[in-house]
């Protein structure tokens, strides 16, 4: 058992260490010792805003663009003429620019979201409870 452990120490104590956080970084000559380690900080690079992304003017009015969209079904292609007339326009402009194509994968994801919620409301308050 402390044959293995020495081992594992000794493999472990020649591999380059990286430069993270907390990480202990020792000389492969040295010996393991905790007062020898020292520790390596990060530098936080900020985020520029990409120039390329914009906003993109919807048509529609703040109450409409937050209606309902069921955009997670199967096969929405064939629902898509029963559906009110912001989830065919905003289906209709998902490959014309990748803003577009974003706001419809958002639409996506808030209907996943809002049905699965929806569901398990339905399931366990509505629902009668059996036990």
């Amino acid at each position: 058992m402390q044959l293995t452990l020495l081992l594992i120490v000794t493999v472990l104590s020649c591999l380059p260490i990286s430069s993270g956080r907390a990480l202990p970084a020792a000389d492969s000559r040295s010996k393991l010792n905790i007062t020898q380690l020292k520790t390596f900080s990060i530098s936080h690079k900020a985020r520029r805003e990409d120039a390329s992304r914009k906003d993109i003017e919807m048509p529609m009015e703040f109450d409409t663009l937050h209606m309902p969209c069921d955009m997670d079904s199967l096969k929405l292609e064939v629902l898509m003429p029963y559906m009110p007339n912001h989830c065919i326009w905003l289906y209709n402009q998902r490959y014309q620019d990748e803003n577009f194509y974003r706001y419809f994968k958002l639409a996506q994801l808030e209907s996943f979201f809002f049905g699965q919620y929806f569901e398990r409301y339905r399931r366990f308050e509505v629902d009668q409870h059996i036990f």
